[in-house]
């Protein structure tokens, strides 16, 4: 994982070694995502769906409410992934091309996908402080997103 300066941790060197090793190997977490339903769809032909093409191929239909799962989740250099974080269960690839920024709210860190959906989620690593983990996480999130899009 490779960090700018506006991502560094402002103690030692290896504070910012555990924090960069907690997050590509991944934690347990409650997410609240929308429904990603992956390829091929064998759902309703008539419901409006929003088409996701990362690292894998997603649909997400809008009328579906949010559902909450706990799993563990990581930061990866392509995206985000979730285990079991589909419909059926597949592992969830968002790339960071398709977020637009993540921000804190209260104990949970919210991430804008683009196509007018969020995701949030809670429990993550702990690095020193409560709020010092969600900044730091959410940070890095945004970094990751505005790489993403000076490359295109």
């Amino acid at each position: 994982m490779k960090f700018n300066a506006t991502m560094k941790l402002d103690s030692n060197k290896k504070d910012k070694n555990v924090a960069l090793e907690k997050i590509a190997h991944g934690w347990n977490s409650h997410i609240n995502l929308p429904s990603f339903h992956s390829l091929p769809f064998e759902g309703n032909s008539n419901v409006e769906y929003i088409f996701l093409n990362g690292l894998n191929e997603y649909i997400i239909i809008p009328s579906d409410k949010l559902r909450t799962i706990k799993t563990s989740m990581r930061i990866a250099n392509p995206g985000i992934v979730i285990e079991n974080g589909t419909i059926d269960n597949e592992q969830l690839r968002l790339p960071w091309t398709s977020m637009l920024e993540s921000k804190v709210i209260g104990k949970n860190i919210c991430i804008k996908l683009d196509k007018n959906q969020k995701m949030k989620f809670t429990g993550f690593p702990l690095f020193r402080s409560e709020k010092y983990s969600l900044s730091f996480i959410s940070k890095v999130i945004n970094e990751y997103i505005e790489s993403s899009r000076s490359q295109k």
